[in-house]
């Protein structure tokens, strides 16, 4: 998580210089670093403090869940921002992971402090607002795919939602360890393999928003 929010802040510096710091091609990739940061506290808390006692666990636990959802919201704005013609998709989008990461903190600070899910349960659960952010990448395709005119936005759209998938599949599936013992103990287990697949989805949706910006620029140039 640490390296994640290490290589946001090296992508916005780099937009920011590519860009001259406007603030208004800025915003979208603002939103994106964002979510990075605010979340990076609480998944760098829980795993470093989730020895300590089963307490400490749970409230970390449920703290990093909980931001997992909230910074979403971020997610879902920074990357509906060119895609949209009007601000009523952008507000709807934003709106509609808001809605979902509202409904999860909710259930998540109901549930019982030693109840887990399982880790299937837990990528179907996590997915709901992924699906959320995602949709203007995949809706961005689907436009670009019906009328012909396909530019590198439709290719990282589709990669974007494989990498998470595959992320999604490795921790649900505890691949490798599950599969091979006390090989992958201390490095490339599913955990730490989710989080790579998750940085690796944050570059591309950097990448699949700055050729949003791209397109934009040449519209109003």
């Amino acid at each position: 998580m640490i390296a994640g929010a290490i290589g946001s802040l090296a992508l916005l510096s780099w937009v920011a210089a590519a860009t001259g710091a406007s603030l208004q091609a800025l915003i979208p990739f603002l939103a994106l670093t964002a979510s990075v940061l605010i979340h990076a506290p609480f998944s760098v808390g829980f795993h470093l403090f989730r020895g300590i006692n089963l307490e400490v666990y749970n409230l970390w636990r449920r703290l990093d869940q909980i931001f997992i959802f909230l910074v979403s919201i971020l997610l879902a704005f920074g990357l509906s921002w060119h895609v949209y013609s009007s601000w009523i998709g952008i507000a709807l989008n934003t709106s509609a992971a808001a809605a979902v990461a509202v409904g999860a903190c909710r259930e998540l600070m109901a549930l019982p402090p030693h109840f887990q899910r399982h880790r299937g349960a837990m990528v179907m659960f996590v997915g709901t607002v992924v699906m959320c952010y995602w949709f203007p990448m995949g809706y961005k395709a689907a436009q670009e795919l019906s009328s012909g005119s396909i530019t590198a936005c439709a290719p990282i759209a589709v990669l974007t939602f494989a990498v998470l998938q595959i992320g999604g599949w490795v921790f649900a599936a505890g691949f490798p360890e599950r599969f091979f013992p006390y090989t992958f103990d201390l490095a490339l287990f599913s955990h730490q393999l989710m989080h790579v697949f998750a940085c690796a989805a944050h570059v591309l949706e950097y990448w699949f928003v700055w050729e949003l910006y791209k397109q934009s620029a040449l519209h109003t140039a």
